[in-house]
């Protein structure tokens, strides 16, 4: 809660690493570089030069990035008097990992190498033990919610054979989970963060499925409970043109960025700035946590904050490594915090 007086010295602590964090004109630097090497060299004297000084080879920066990731979540796990609550940070990170792995092993595909893992070593459990627990299929070792979450999901598929119900039922359990904390911790702004971040899942659902002319029943299976947007108003212009969906959530605070989006996607052929645009709302609420003087917010703030920053320098990255245009680049940056 923005009063909770357990947190005066994290908040504090806060305050002074949030000077640290990339500016706008840091990004616009990374941007104009002429190669990724030149991007690893402007981000040298950055919290993250420390990881970067290790790289034996340049194309070693996702495992630089994921360093810093880990070691902002360990900052995170030391501040936090709400675990229950933190903790669904990380679990972000184990329920993208079994989707990861349910899928691989569905399919009989065999896990890359090393140097290009999907896997994300930022859970509440290891990669390997998690690879172990899937390739077993025995999911006690998990916790109870996640447990409950990957036998769901191996039962569908097994019954299936589609791993697209794999993502389904993730995402849902995710998402329950976070609600059913959120609430029970009566943590509004995390609440309300969950929200969102379910509403922003559900409109890019319903633009996607509408696209490859799926029914109204097969969006009612995608569809997460636990946002502010009611189902009843995305099924309401379901097979009208997209452009009266924009119109239905003018009044709301999703009206621009889906008008823009939708305007941008029949042009360009892309959902790129749709997303851009989604992780910009996502920023523009964070940013309330910057006049609350106790509480847990300033902390999640500064952690999705900093998730934020390595998600563009890694789009940075592999821009660079793939030769794409600046102007190409720049036009996916997000907003900072």
């Amino acid at each position: 809660m923005s009063d909770d007086t357990r947190y005066a010295y994290a908040v504090g602590r806060i305050r002074a690493l949030e000077p640290r964090l990339l500016d706008k004109s840091r990004f616009d630097s990374l941007v104009e570089a002429r190669n990724a090497e030149e991007v690893l060299k402007t981000l040298s004297d950055t919290v993250y030069g420390p990881f970067l000084a290790e790289l034996k080879e340049t194309r070693g920066f996702e495992e630089a990035l994921n360093g810093e990731l880990k070691s902002v979540l360990r900052l995170v796990s030391d501040l936090s008097q709400d675990t229950e609550l933190t903790d669904i940070f990380r679990l972000r990170y184990d329920f993208h990992n079994l989707k990861v792995l349910l899928k691989i092993k569905g399919l009989g595909s065999q896990l890359p190498s090393s140097k290009s893992r999907p896997l994300i070593d930022a859970g509440l459990i290891g990669p390997v033990k998690m690879e172990n627990i899937v390739e077993e299929d025995d999911y006690r070792e998990l916790p109870r919610e996640l447990r409950m979450a990957a036998e769901k999901a191996a039962k569908a598929f097994r019954e299936t054979h589609d791993a697209q119900r794999i993502d389904v039922i993730l995402d849902r359990e995710m998402y329950a989970l976070f609600s059913q904390r959120t609430r029970e911790n009566g943590h509004p702004f995390l609440r309300e963060y969950v929200q969102i971040c379910v509403d922003l899942t559900n409109i890019r659902s319903v633009l996607r499925v509408r696209e490859l002319k799926k029914d109204k029943s097969f969006f009612g299976e995608v569809f997460l409970e636990g946002g502010k947007l009611d189902k009843s108003l995305f099924l309401k212009s379901y097979e009208e043109p997209m452009n009266n969906f924009a119109l239905l959530l003018s009044a709301t605070s999703y009206g621009a960025l889906v008008s823009e989006g939708i305007k941008y996607r029949q042009e360009h052929r892309s959902w790129s700035e749709l997303e851009r645009l989604a992780d910009n709302h996502l920023i523009s609420f964070l940013k309330r946590a910057k006049y609350i003087v106790f509480g847990l917010e300033p902390i999640v703030a500064y952690f999705l904050a900093r998730e934020n920053e390595i998600k563009m320098i890694r789009m940075i990255m592999v821009g660079k490594l793939n030769g794409l245009a600046v102007d190409l680049l720049r036009s996916r940056l997000r907003d900072v915090y």
